[in-house]
């Protein structure tokens, strides 16, 4: 068991170098894809993927599952905008 620590910045310290994850995305006709993804800390707001375009009309269900340390990340996002194509 990992000691709990006062200070953020010491839990940061510890962080990995990367961020393990399964993107798991479910289309609105029922597809389910599921991919492994790597992040470089180094670089937290740099995309993975540009360019997808989500071509079906509906719901969309995204779901984020982190693998190994996950110790001293605070978040993870995603940006959806209008295809500029």
């Amino acid at each position: 068991m990992v000691p709990m620590s006062s200070s953020p910045a010491s839990a940061f310290s510890r962080a990995p170098a990367t961020l393990s994850l399964l993107v798991e995305t479910l289309t609105p006709d029922s597809l389910v894809t599921c991919e492994a993804l790597e992040i470089p800390l180094c670089e937290p707001t740099a995309p993975y993927r540009t360019g997808v375009v989500l071509s079906r009309k509906g719901p969309y269900t995204f779901r984020f599952t982190p693998s190994g340390n996950t110790l001293g990340i605070r978040a993870i996002g995603v940006e959806v905008g209008p295809d500029q194509r």
